[in-house]
């Protein structure tokens, strides 16, 4: 008989709180880290503020799956019976549901395909994860074997010195994005609160009115936070898409690293004009921004 997930899928999830005064809004780092037993795995990662997401990736095992498969299999054997790792104890009540408070939150699920079962666990410990320490991991004792499996996930797949793609990041929310044909002139820039840190900025209203044709601009907290605005110029083809991926804090301010997914080769993008742009709000840092290079990833047609 088939050992339990040996057939089947071992799936981590870790939602790692983060949180950037002066602001008193809540981010998060979300991972989630799917290995099946043919050996391909999947790692999505999003970043989010005040509960809207701001960027989102997927990184997919590289070259042939079947690579990762042996590794799939000894660990799915050490979870049956290796001395700290064992999965299947009494001890380990698979219905907790602790609050993590300040901590990440840690779920583990081994989906077994052959049974159509599931089993789960959910422990707190430091995050994210690629950083998981069974040490100081809760809250009962044996949290430590949730959390060292997890680990083991990660480090069997990405590599133990693999780290979030937003590891640097404070947590950011997506005011909008897209493309404009009407907006040659956009320009990467910064809008702070003043003179009072609870002002709007100037400019700001209009700046909205010209960009979304609402006079309305959305409601900001402009004491804790800045909305930063990021374009690279026009594009002679439809299917370009501009992100912010990273918003890293730094001594004066940050250091803002954009993306821009464009269609793969063998595409046919039509011939339009259009400026794509990323908005994103974040907790306000000092006010030296910086713009990275844009940094040009390739995406299959279609996505």
């Amino acid at each position: 008989m088939l050992r339990f997930g040996q057939s089947g899928q071992l799936v981590v999830e870790v939602v790692t709180p983060r949180q950037s005064p002066p602001s008193r809004g809540m981010g998060e780092l979300r991972q989630t880290l799917t290995w099946r037993s043919t050996g391909a795995w999947q790692l999505f990662e999003s970043i989010a503020y005040r509960g809207v997401v701001g960027s989102e990736t997927t990184t997919r095992s590289p070259g042939l799956a079947g690579a990762f498969t042996a590794s799939y299999a000894t660990l799915v054997t050490q979870i049956h019976g290796a001395a700290g790792l064992d999965l299947f104890i009494d001890d380990l009540d698979p219905n907790l549901n602790p609050q993590c408070d300040g901590e990440a939150r840690v779920t583990l699920r081994i989906q077994d395909e052959i049974r159509s079962e599931e089993k789960s666990w959910i422990r707190c410990a430091r995050g994210p994860l690629g950083s998981l320490n069974p040490a100081g991991s809760g809250p009962d004792i044996h949290a430590s074997r949730v959390i060292q499996v997890s680990r083991l996930v990660h480090d069997r797949t990405l590599g133990d010195s693999a780290t979030s793609v937003y590891h640097l990041s404070v947590p950011f929310a997506t005011l909008d994005q897209g493309a404009q044909p009407g907006e040659p002139d956009l320009a990467s820039r910064v809008f702070f609160g003043g003179p009072e840190a609870g002002d709007a900025p100037a400019g700001w209203g209009d700046f909205w009115g010209r960009h979304a044709g609402s006079a309305f601009p959305p409601d900001i907290d402009w004491a804790a936070d800045m909305v930063v605005v990021a374009a690279d110029g026009a594009r002679q083809e439809a299917g370009s898409v501009l992100e912010i991926r990273e918003i890293q804090a730094i001594r004066d301010g940050a250091i803002v690293r954009l993306v821009e997914l464009a269609p793969g080769d063998f595409c046919s993008p039509a011939a339009v004009v259009e400026t794509p742009f990323h908005l994103v709000i974040a907790p306000r840092t000092g006010s030296a921004i910086q713009f990275s290079e844009v940094a040009l990833e390739r995406v299959p047609c279609g996505l």
